[in-house]
Parts: C-alpha cells; sequence; structure tokens
C-alpha cells in the first residue's frame, strides 16, 4: 500500500489533448475569429478547460493568436466547477471537444478518445517525474502536460520524535490511524487541512481513498 506520510502521494496534472468531437456554444464561450488578412480555413476548432482566470483569458488569447496565424478558429469555452460534469455527458454522447483539459485523467478516463501523442517532437522532453502518471501500460501518452500541482503531507519532524513515531514505519492505513490516536492522546491536533473552502478536504480523500479502498488488488472495497 502507498505511504500516507509520502511527500509526494498526489501529482495532479492539468493536461491538453487532441480528438475529434464537436460541441455546442455555452454563453461563456471565448470565440477566436480570423482578422483580416489571416489565411483561409475552413476548418473550426472546440476547446474546453477547467482552468479559470487569468489563466483562462490568457489561454483565450493564445487561441487568437493560432488564429491570425493559421486562419483555423477556435472556440474557447470555461465551465468552472461544472467542468467535470459536463464531460462526463459529453463522454456518454459521444460530443467531446475537439481539444480539452484532462484534469489527471487521461490515461483512466479519456484515453479511449484520444490521439496517441508519442510521435510528437516535445515527448522526449517530458519530465521523467510525471511521465509514469500519465502514460498507460503500452508505453503510450495522450496528453501534453502543460502544469504540474505537486501536493502532499507534511509532519512536524520535532513532535514525531517526541512521540517516538517512525514516520518510515507508516506503510499501511492502519498504521497511519494508530499514529494518530497517539499524536490525539497526547493532546494534540493529528490532521490540519488549511483553507476555508471544502474542496481542501475533499481533495485529501481524493488523494488517498483509491489507494486505500479500491487500487489493491488484495484488499479492496469496490463493490461496498
Amino acid at each position: 500500500m502507498r505511504k500516507p506520510l509520502n511527500l509526494n502521494i498526489a501529482i495532479l496534472l492539468v493536461l491538453m489533448s487532441v480528438l475529434a468531437g464537436c460541441s455546442s456554444k455555452p454563453a461563456n464561450a471565448n470565440e477566436a475569429t480570423s482578422p483580416p488578412g489571416a489565411p483561409k480555413s475552413d476548418v473550426r476548432l472546440t476547446f474546453m478547460t477547467n482552468i479559470v482566470g487569468m489563466q483562462f483569458e490568457l489561454l483565450a488569447k493564445i487561441c487568437k493568436a493560432f488564429t491570425a496565424e493559421t486562419g483555423i478558429e477556435v472556440e474557447a469555452v470555461s465551465p468552472g466547477s461544472a467542468y467535470e460534469e459536463i464531460m462526463k455527458l459529453k463522454m456518454a454522447s459521444n460530443e467531446l471537444p475537439d481539444l480539452f483539459t484532462t484534469h489527471g485523467w487521461s490515461v483512466a478516463r479519456y484515453s479511449g478518445y484520444l490521439r496517441l501523442l508519442n510521435d510528437q517532437a516535445w515527448f522526449s522532453a517530458i519530465n521523467p517525474s510525471i511521465q509514469p502518471l500519465i502514460t498507460n501500460k503500452n508505453g503510450e501518452i495522450y496528453v501534453l502536460p502543460v502544469d504540474v500541482d505537486v501536493a502532499g503531507i507534511v509532519y512536524n519532524r520535532a513532535m514525531m520524535k517526541v512521540l517516538n513515531i517512525n514516520i518510515d514505519e507508516l506503510t499501511t492505513w492502519h498504521a497511519f490511524e494508530d499514529a494518530l490516536t497517539k499524536v490525539k492522546d497526547a493532546g494534540h491536533i493529528g490532521i490540519h487541512i488549511a483553507g476555508r473552502d471544502s474542496w481542501t478536504i475533499g481533495q485529501f480523500f481524493d488523494y488517498t481513498a483509491p489507494s486505500f479502498f479500491t487500487t489493491n488488488e488484495n484488499d479492496n472495497y469496490r463493490k461496498q
């Protein structure tokens, strides 16, 4: 089982992929149209992303620059927190956008819809530390990793020494629970998850639950 205190518990990727599909135009779409003098093209692309704010504004500018260079129009859309649910509906109806961010699910969820990208010039430049996370068992990737977020658990080394807790021995969930009980019995807080938004604690379980409840082939709770 994965060590719960490993500082690299999860690496979240915001990834962009290419595929064939179509999409209706939401109200918050940012459309890049061909300026006068741009090359003529009948191609029109739809691009959906979970990126919001200034990052989305930058992506929209990149789309407009791409249109100016190629004449290919791009409809860029960012539905925000509704992104994942919208994408599930689009997968069910087989009406996915031409390009979209896979938010870490390129292999498990989207690979059946995506173009193989091992032949791209940038393939050899992918950071080795993230390549296993975007590669299937055949060594194939379907995404261009453009952003990496490292998340995990930090701990108080001095407190661990006082309570005689060996971090390297916390290799199972039960051992982790026992250590937290020892911390609590000593009058301290076992786990603190910062932030005022509810998604922070939800994301913690999103990182840890699969490892301890579904992905272990010898001990899992998939049916439950």
